[in-house]
């Protein structure tokens, strides 16, 4: 298991120490409290959110130009529909149980941003002039710090795959999954490729032969002749594959019977 560590992005550190309502959560960032105008003319408050992806120190580039908005449509102060800002309704699940309502699609002189600092402050600014108008105090700059979110995750590093294609909600569901795969030669192990990669949270390799050279050209990826000689138990080997990207394997290096057959209830019991 990992946990999710301080963000030290220079364009979220910026936007913190500028007032803005950050919060990231599941490879997603969110800027709270976004002013902006309602078809009645009213000053609300939205959210805007769009994927992020992270790295430490080194600053990222947002993956394109647009943001998900959460909250009513906006309007201009003349009370005209923010039509060019505002590509289409889009109210789908992001992650958890968070909601969105509306997909933004705009950029500053027809350019695409290089970091998450400049992003998030055109929409900003594109909200809050108009909100203004009404409130001559509003702002997004809110000085609110939510706390940090230490997300514990079965992955060594953020899955921004699932972020990148809006499929978070989706492979959420398959978190608190225990699964026993029962030989891992070849069809099995290409199982467990694909099972690696989502979040499930145990899984549990059934196996007693060794890696040998014949295994190595039915399965994922290439072993050195080095881990050949070696002679590994096929679930060590695989375990130590996937433990770059992952927790959650566990081996068993024995074959299923009738003795030990019932291992498999106590896995999909829990």
């Amino acid at each position: 298991m990992s946990i999710k560590q301080t963000v030290l992005n220079p364009s979220v550190q910026r936007l913190i120490e500028e007032g803005f309502e950050i919060d990231i959560q599941r490879q997603h960032l969110l800027v709270h409290s976004i002013p902006y105008l309602n078809q009645s003319r009213e000053v609300k408050l939205a959210t805007l959110v769009c994927p992020f992806v992270e790295n430490g120190e080194i600053e990222t580039q947002p993956q394109d130009h647009t943001m998900y908005f959460k909250g009513e449509y906006p309007h201009d102060a003349t009370g005209k529909e923010m039509s060019e800002v505002v590509n289409s309704e889009r109210k789908v699940t992001l992650f958890d149980d968070f909601n969105v309502d509306y997909y933004l699609s705009n950029k500053p002189n027809g350019q695409s941003f290089t970091n998450f600092y400049d992003k998030v402050v055109h929409y900003h600014t594109l909200f809050v002039s108009q909100a203004r108008v009404v409130d001559a105090n509003a702002d997004g700059r809110t000085g609110v710090v939510h706390g940090q979110r230490d997300e514990r995750s079965i992955f060594c590093y953020p899955d921004t795959a699932s972020s990148r294609v809006g499929i978070t909600a989706i492979t959420q569901k398959l978190e608190d999954s225990r699964i026993g795969i029962v030989g891992v030669g070849g069809t099995g192990s290409f199982i467990l490729d694909l099972l690696a990669k989502t979040p499930v949270q145990e899984i549990h390799l059934f196996d007693a032969d060794s890696f040998e050279p014949h295994n190595a050209f039915r399965a994922p990826g290439a072993a050195s002749l080095e881990q050949l000689q070696a002679f590994p138990k096929k679930v060590e080997y695989f375990r130590e594959i996937y433990s770059a990207m992952r927790g959650g394997v566990f081996t068993h290096d024995y074959f299923l019977d009738e003795q030990n057959v019932h291992e498999l209830d106590v896995i999909l019991a829990k």
